[in-house]
């Protein structure tokens, strides 16, 4: 009597590698290229097959010794490179094994490959020999995606690159549109009512804006009369400071403590002392702080007094309406002399000769003259 024995296998499509730093080793896409092209190049030998297996670590090599070999729970069929990641098309799994995997007991994978490895004398790279399962073991490349759906393999019907699209489609975000919402029916004095509160925050709003507008415009006018307060303050208090400094100079010398040729130059330093922070300075002993004007002011106002311009003249005969007043109110000396002193340097400059000819020259012509 014959027996249907037909088992069921599944098949799936599982991401099995990434590029990274794995075990110390740096891996990139072309590695993962070129172990694509050396299966390729393998399965042209029909001999050659790349299984699934349980890792079963150090008890693999006691079965090997006792049953002869590992058992397969899967081949793979088909490799390829999706996202710059390498992704085996898998068959042959039983049912058994597609049961552990659904209920998470196998999660993820290690491959096994040798770096380089020689096919009917041809040199290869990146050969892949084994996909191991994982069970409580954890994987040397740890980005990879879990095992999704395990498709029932039918008789006759291939498992095309589709499958790989359905796979990637479990890893995308499904996003439900949203339920229609009912439509909200209003009645008239509702809609009355929304309308009427849009109107009145339109009108708040636009009155909002015209009083903001009137506010800048009063700030401005603010500014702007504020600089021309401060200006009109600055004129009067340089106007005022500029009457004191010329009452100060005025005082000096009436008082003798200035000469006049001295006035306009002290006028100037008074008016251009920066009045902006003060200066330390010792003071009989004692150390004191004044700003550079009252400091300069109070130094001038403690001079003695430098001469007598009335007692000057009265002493000197001299005649206000004289040529040499200006000469001889500045000018030690008696009259006489600093007469000759002004005809001498005079001579000296119209006949380019020293100071000493022309003051004899002076004085031979003040002599001929009866003077």
């Amino acid at each position: 009597m014959l027996f249907d024995m037909q088992v069921q296998t599944y098949e799936t499509v599982k991401e099995i590698f990434a590029p990274g730093k794995w075990n110390g080793e740096e891996y990139t896409e072309k590695d993962i290229d070129d172990m694509i092209a050396s299966f390729n190049t393998m399965q042209k030998d029909s001999t050659i097959k790349v299984p699934l297996k349980i890792n079963l670590f150090d008890n693999a090599v006691k079965e090997d010794k006792r049953h002869g070999g590992m058992p397969a729970v899967g081949w793979v069929k088909e490799l390829n490179k999706i996202g710059g990641r390498l992704y085996a098309h898998i068959v042959g799994i039983p049912k058994k094994i597609k049961e552990l995997i659904d209920n998470k007991a196998y999660r993820q994978v290690s491959i096994e490959f040798y770096k380089k490895f020689k096919v009917a004398g041809e040199q290869l790279s990146n050969v892949l020999t084994g996909i191991a399962l994982l069970g409580v073991e954890m994987p040397g490349v740890h980005t990879l995606d879990e095992f999704g759906r395990l498709y029932q393999q039918e008789e006759g019907e291939g498992f095309t690159n589709f499958i790989y699209e359905e796979n990637l489609k479990d890893k995308k975000q499904v996003i439900e549109p949203e339920p229609k919402k009912e439509e909200v029916k209003m009645t008239e004095q509702e809609l009355q009512a929304i309308k009427d509160a849009k109107e009145k925050a339109e009108k708040e709003t636009v009155e909002a804006k015209a009083f903001s507008e009137q506010l800048k415009a009063e700030k401005i006018e603010l500014e702007k009369k504020t600089a021309e307060t401060e200006a009109k303050l600055k004129e009067l208090t340089d106007s005022q400071r500029k009457n004191d400094i010329n009452a100060f100079v005025a005082k000096l010398e009436t008082e003798g403590k200035l000469l006049p040729k001295h006035k306009d130059m002290v006028i100037a330093l008074m008016t251009n002392l920066n009045e902006t922070g003060n200066v330390k300075y010792m003071s009989e002993g004692v150390e004191k702080t004044a700003s550079m004007p009252e400091l300069f002011k109070s130094m001038l106002d403690g001079m003695p007094k430098l001469i007598d311009m009335k007692e000057k003249a009265a002493d000197n005969g001299v005649d206000k309406n004289d040529k040499f007043k200006e000469f001889k109110e500045t000018s030690v000396g008696t009259v006489e002399s600093q007469k000759m002193d002004y005809l001498a340097k005079k001579y000296m400059e119209e006949k380019s000769c020293s100071y000493g000819e022309a003051l004899i020259a002076v004085s031979k012509i003040e002599e001929a003259e009866g003077k």
